[in-house]
């Protein structure tokens, strides 16, 4: 199948130029990452495919009778409104059976009848993921979709996207964090001075806490509700395959009262 082809693609800001003459082709049925500091151009570049801003010259050429879905930067959302009021507004009529199976998915179901004015940004980011999953558009674009988001929540897109591809879709993500859309990708380029260049996708490993805590039980039970991969060993607990970073989990295993941590360096899983 044809897939979404870019083609001599070049944007300027002023005197920036933030995209430099890019050519690449994204195909249907897979999942392509986009890894680069702020400011790099990947951003800008999902702009112009969701039709969010003017290119200077170049082509984006998106098959005939495709559609195209988008979350970029910080979602929107009338505040006013609760969670399935602006489904409804972003999206038009949807079977409340599959929102109410997404919320759920995202532990968000408690939160669909308020108002968005009191969502956290975490809580923002999962509707938005939600909004975009719904339109069913044929290509699905995320812009730093995991910020603010939790293990469980991590873990939980990464499942969704792995279902849209199988349902023949092409899903761009862009990020900072390559580490962690790595293990999500398909294909990875490097966004570097408004140039892709294709990633080799080198193994990378995911982290591997041990722990000792006043409460192994409870601190175990509460971290595999999270969603962290938990087993018991050697008198304490073993947590394996841990995206958030080194900081955000001792905030999560803090309360527990640890009494031992470190790093298991030999069982890391390479991806």
């Amino acid at each position: 199948m044809l897939g979404l082809r870019i083609k001599n693609l070049t944007k300027k800001y002023r005197e920036k130029v933030v995209l430099k003459n890019l050519s690449v082709d994204f195909g249907f049925g897979s999942i392509v990452s986009i890894a680069g500091k702020n400011g790099c151009g990947k951003s800008t570049l999902l702009k112009i495919i969701a039709g969010l801003a003017e290119k200077d010259s170049g082509e984006v050429i998106i098959p005939e009778g495709k559609t195209v879905a988008a979350l970029i930067e910080t979602p929107f959302f009338f505040d006013g409104y609760n969670g399935y009021d602006n489904i409804s507004a972003f999206v038009g009529a949807v079977d409340r059976t599959e929102v109410n199976k997404l919320a759920e998915a995202f532990d968000l179901s408690e939160e669909m009848s308020i108002r968005v004015s009191k969502y956290s940004l975490g809580m923002r980011q999962k509707l938005g993921i939600i909004v975009t999953l719904l339109t069913n558009a044929d290509v699905l674009l995320f812009d730093e979709p995991i910020n603010a988001l939790d293990q469980k929540a991590i873990s939980v897109f990464k499942e969704l996207i792995t279902e849209q591809k199988r349902l023949g879709k092409l899903i761009i993500i862009s990020s900072h964090d390559l580490s962690l859309i790595n293990t999500f990708s398909d294909k990875l380029y490097d966004c570097k001075d408004g140039v892709l260049t294709e990633n080799l996708r080198e193994s990378i490993v995911l982290d591997r806490y041990f722990l000792r805590l006043a409460d192994d039980k409870s601190a175990s039970d509460s971290l595999k509700a999270m969603g962290f991969d938990v087993q018991e060993k050697d008198g304490g607990i073993l947590v394996s395959d841990v995206y958030v970073s080194k900081k955000d989990f001792l905030d999560v295993v803090k309360p527990f009262d640890i009494k031992e941590f470190k790093v298991s360096d030999d069982e890391k899983r390479i991806i």
